[in-house]
Formats: structure tokens, sequence, C-alpha cells
């Protein structure tokens, strides 16, 4: 991912090249006609896990909140537009929430508006939201599989745990 990133830290090429990765369809890891091994089976297609280490890498930037929340809510737009891959955005989400760095409850609320939205059409935005009230409504903000309270660092940059 550094490759990708390279040396800038500005907030409009790092936008830019997240917007133009989430655009892409996600493709298998095999090409077709080729058996596929039962372990890239169960796991998301290599796209998204190019898109949860480039949010890993944003959450380690300086302004990482603003950032991470801009690609947050870039990817939930795209959920709501009419393009072939939106219907896989609020899956993405969730991946990213599950299983991406653990980010302050001001990234991901924004996105509950969005979530609501696309909750009529996609199971996995209807469970996104629900997980994030209710996070809320417990007075404190974790990933799931973390089971502890999340607490920002003291430089103020968010770090996965």
């Amino acid at each position: 991912v550094r490759c990708l990133l390279g040396s800038s830290q500005d907030p409009g090429y790092l936008m830019t090249l997240w917007g133009c990765l989430c655009n892409w369809s996600p493709q298998s890891p095999w090409m077709a006609g080729q058996a596929c091994e039962a372990w890239c089976q169960a796991g998301p297609p290599p796209l998204y896990a190019l898109l949860r280490a480039m949010l890993v890498a944003f959450s380690q930037l300086p302004d990482s909140r603003n950032l991470c929340r801009s690609a947050i809510m870039a990817l939930g737009a795209l959920g709501t537009s009419s393009s072939s891959i939106s219907a896989q955005a609020p899956a993405l989400l969730l991946m990213l929430f599950h299983d991406g760095p653990v980010l302050p409850a001001e990234v991901w609320m924004p996105l509950l508006p969005l979530l609501d939205y696309l909750s009529q059409f996609s199971e996995q935005a209807l469970e996104l939201g629900t997980r994030l009230r209710s996070l809320a409504s417990g007075g404190f903000w974790t990933a799931p599989r973390l089971g502890g309270q999340m607490a920002s660092p003291p430089n103020g940059q968010m770090q996965p745990q």
C-alpha cells in the first residue's frame, strides 16, 4: 500500500486514489476455469483487502479522522449511485467496520443517514446501521471483534488495535 500512497499525504490525491479503487469491480483471485482453493473462497476479493489496507494506512496519517470519514462517506455515496458496483458498497462498508482499523464514532456516525436509505435495498447496510446505533447507545465505540472500549491515542491519530 505504501508504494501506492507514495510519500504523499495530500488528501486530494489520496481520495482520488480511493475513489478510483472503489469504482473497480472486484474480481475473484483466480482466473476463470481454474480451481479455487477453499481459503480463497472464504476471504474477501483482493480489491477489498487492498481497500482495507488503505484505510489502515489512512488512519495513521495526520488528520486521519477527516480522511477516514471522507473515504467512508465516499463509499457510502457510491452505494446510492446507479453504477454497476453500487450494490457492493454496503458489503464493503460492513467488512471495513468488522475488519478495518478501529475508528472513533465521529468517523462512522455521519454515514447513518446513507445507511438508512441503503437499508431499504441491502441487508448489510441494515446490519451496519443497527450495529452503529447499538454501539452508540452503549456509550463506547469499538469494532465488534475487539470487545473493548476504544480510546483516542494521545497524539490524536487513530491506530489499529
